[in-house]
């Protein structure tokens, strides 16, 4: 072959620099596609940078800023922790936030719940809290991480939330300011549907799959899902987030 002649290169050919690269645009199941193919692939998908690139795709730069979460002892770990789990780090289906159920913060009111996940949202996903029983109000939505979980959680920065107190109407906050307060109303039997789309710096809200407003996102830090209710009886099913 001629010296000038040009030569085919395959990617086992490339160096590791320029195929963690190529690798960074793989999605999960990609990744254990590449991984299926060969050794040389497979040593590169099992490499921690790969997966550390991965988990700031799916739950933004904030995920990977203190080291892997908790429970996670690398980041490929993490990255099949948080996308298994549903939102409140829970390993069933769904989770009841109820009076006498799971409980990760109890407010100085005994009678109010007040929940935010264990670990952030991924950057792009949407989740449902379906509604089984409202005796007062419920307040759900997305928050970023914040220093204390209080059933007021309206007018408190941070948080993105549709409030809701057994009306027609309900009240959007936006980085804890009123934005709306015409928004359509839900209660029990409903679903409350949140879209996040933190590259777009949006959440939206349905009700029973219907639109119902928009908050931008004011923070580049992650999102936690997070509900509050205030009375006793009131139960509510989060279901796992689907990654977009």
């Amino acid at each position: 072959m001629a010296k000038w002649e040009e030569q085919r290169l395959g990617i086992l050919d490339i160096d590791d620099d320029c195929l963690f690269v190529i690798l960074s645009f793989a999605d999960m199941c990609g990744l254990a596609r590449v991984a299926r193919t060969c050794q040389r692939l497979r040593d590169a998908v099992n490499n921690d940078a790969v997966w550390k690139e991965m988990s700031r795709k799916l739950f933004g730069p904030g995920s990977v800023s203190d080291g892997p979460c908790v429970g996670a002892q690398s980041w490929k770990d993490q990255c099949r922790l948080l996308t298994s789990c549903p939102a409140f780090g829970e390993a069933a289906e769904d989770i009841v936030i109820s009076e006498g159920g799971r409980v990760a913060t109890r407010t100085t009111d005994p009678s109010c719940h007040a929940v935010m996940s264990e670990h952030p949202l991924p950057a792009m996903c949407q989740f449902e809290f379906a509604v089984e029983r409202c005796n007062n109000y419920i307040q759900l939505g997305v928050a970023h991480r914040i220093a204390s979980v209080d059933c007021a959680v309206i007018g408190t920065a941070k948080t993105y939330v549709l409030f809701c107190a057994l009306t027609d109407s309900s009240t959007v906050y936006e980085d804890g300011v009123e934005k709306s307060s015409t928004c359509r109303g839900y209660g029990a039997k409903d679903a409350v549907g949140v879209l996040v789309d933190a590259h777009r710096k949006r959440v939206c809200f349905l009700v029973n799959s219907e639109f119902v407003c928009e908050c931008r996102i004011m923070h580049d830090e992650p999102l936690y899902a997070i509900a509050c209710m205030g009375g006793k009886g009131e139960v509510v099913r989060l279901r796992a987030p689907t990654v977009h």
